[in-house]
Order: C-alpha cells, then sequence, then structure tokens
C-alpha cells in the first residue's frame, strides 16, 4: 500500500481512491469499482447525501483523454472509506489507448464535497484576497505574472455565486506522437500517488496556433497559473459554451502553486471557447 500525503481540507475532499475492478464495456467506455481509504470522519459527504458530492478526476488522466464519471457512491463513516462506480470514456484517440491500459491500483480521483454553505457569494470577500499573501509571501488569490485589478476584472456574481471568468491564452495544447507509445508507462505510474504525471505530460505537449473550438474531440487549453490558497475552485460546466463540458478533473486544489494553468473541454460546439468560469468553496465554514 502507498501512503496518501495528508490532506489539510479533509471536511471537503478525500484521498485518491484506487481501482478495484475495471470492465470492457466498449472501445470508448469502461466502468470501474474505485475504493476510497482513510477518508477523514470530518469529509462532510458522510451528512450531506450523495446529490452534493462528485467524482474527481485526476487531470493527468482527463488530459489523457479519458473522463470519469461517478455514477453510484457508497460511503461508510465506521470503515473510513468509500465505493464509487465510475463510467470511463474516451474523449479522443489518446484516451482510447489509454482505457485498455487503466487496471487495478491505479488511483485515478476522489471526492468532493459541495457544500452550499462553502460556496463563496461575495466578490468582495475574494477582491479582499488580492492584496493579501501568506508567510511566505505567496499571493492568496492571483493570476501569476498579472496585477490584481486583471484577476478583480474577471469576477463577476451568478446566480448567488462569485464566478471568475478566466480568460485563455492563444492557441491550444496537443500531443506529439510519441504520446501513444508512452501511455502504458503513464498507466503503470498511476499506481504510485507520488509520481507527478501531470508534469511528465508537459514533456509531449506542445502548442498549436488554432481556434479553441471543439468537434466531437478533446481540447486543452489554457490560461494563466491561478494561486488560490484560501479556497477550492471549481469548473462551472453550465456557463460553458453549448455543446461543451469540461472533464470531471474540475477542482482546482488551493495547495498547488501552479493550480489551473490547463483544462480539459470536450464536446462539440461551433462557438469558440475564451473563458474558463470558476466558482469558489471556502476552506473553511
Amino acid at each position: 500500500m502507498h501512503p496518501h500525503p495528508q490532506l489539510p481540507y479533509q471536511d471537503l475532499v478525500t484521498p485518491d481512491g484506487k481501482i478495484l475492478s475495471i470492465e470492457k464495456i466498449d472501445e470508448k467506455h469502461y466502468r470501474a469499482v474505485v475504493i476510497i481509504e482513510n477518508v477523514s470522519p470530518l469529509f462532510l459527504g458522510f451528512s450531506l447525501g450523495q446529490e452534493k458530492i462528485f467524482f474527481n478526476l485526476k487531470s493527468a488522466i482527463a488530459q489523457l483523454g479519458v473522463n470519469g464519471i461517478g455514477k453510484e457512491y457508497e460511503l461508510s463513516l465506521s470503515k473510513r472509506e468509500a465505493r464509487v462506480i465510475v463510467d470511463l470514456e474516451a474523449t479522443d484517440a489518446v484516451g482510447i489507448t489509454l482505457l485498455p491500459c487503466l487496471h487495478p491500483h491505479a488511483y485515478i480521483g476522489k471526492l468532493f464535497a459541495a457544500d452550499e454553505r462553502r460556496c463563496i457569494r461575495s466578490t468582495t470577500y475574494l477582491s479582499s484576497m488580492l492584496k493579501r499573501v501568506d508567510r511566505e509571501g505567496t499571493p492568496l488569490f492571483s493570476l501569476v505574472g498579472e496585477s490584481s485589478k486583471t484577476l478583480h476584472g474577471t469576477l463577476k456574481k451568478v446566480e448567488g455565486r462569485v464566478i471568475a471568468f478566466l480568460p485563455l491564452k492563444r492557441g491550444i495544447r496537443t500531443y506529439t506522437q510519441e504520446i501513444h507509445a508512452m501511455i502504458p508507462l503513464f498507466a503503470h505510474a498511476l499506481k504510485y500517488p507520488g509520481i507527478r504525471i501531470r508534469e511528465l505530460l508537459r514533456l509531449l505537449q506542445h502548442w498549436k496556433d488554432s481556434k479553441r473550438i471543439v468537434a466531437d474531440n478533446l481540447l486543452l487549453v489554457n490560461t494563466l497559473p491561478l494561486y488560490i490558497r484560501i479556497a477550492f475552485g471549481h469548473v462551472v460546466n453550465e456557463l460553458l459554451p453549448k455543446g461543451m463540458q469540461h472533464t470531471t478533473a474540475s477542482i482546482l486544489d488551493p495547495e498547488t502553486r501552479a493550480s489551473g494553468d490547463i483544462y480539459e473541454v470536450y464536446g462539440s460546439s461551433g462557438e469558440e471557447l475564451h473563458t474558463i468560469p470558476l466558482e469558489f468553496y471556502a476552506l473553511h465554514p
């Protein structure tokens, strides 16, 4: 067993879970049973109900062309564990290569408790964080390389919650041909939580000057890195252009300093994507 690092905000998020079993439905669809162990007894998912929790896929898997949707949840407070049935779907050709390489013991995602009481509803609160730093001098809430005024201009109130509409960089990210040969290695690395696969993927990605339009394909797009030390960020699918969806790798963790520089969108839409809409969940009540 590979130990997980201690999570600082265990009431909203669980450790990553690993595949117990996986079966093929067809070339583009697999179904996995995922077990999440050592869940904190403070995890709000035990009390909120299943309609308020969702499965958050590891971003490395989403970037490799697979989406994962939690279909059934079984949580046990006494055992401090959760079992989730996850439907895995390939969103492009790379994902079709990855799916048959996913095996038991691969860590593929975690649960997030979307507690409405923690949803940030005040633009004033977030704006006040733009000028603050932690003990190490790192901004609590900022777009790397931009002034606080730029990020403040992205904040809007939509249906009672604060949304940041992050502007995208030009072009898209795509893979070199070597990616298919590397898929078995990346799939094996998922069994070792300490390996940062997402950073390795960058070695096989390159920028392409292209419109950000999805047409039954996976679209990898970039914003500037976002620091959000005071909250979890969550991509709001309903505010994307019609026909587009973000993968379930939709949670931005507060402990990473390079969170949110790449997003995975799929579907079919004639409208070009210009911004990523994020809502926020406070770390404390």
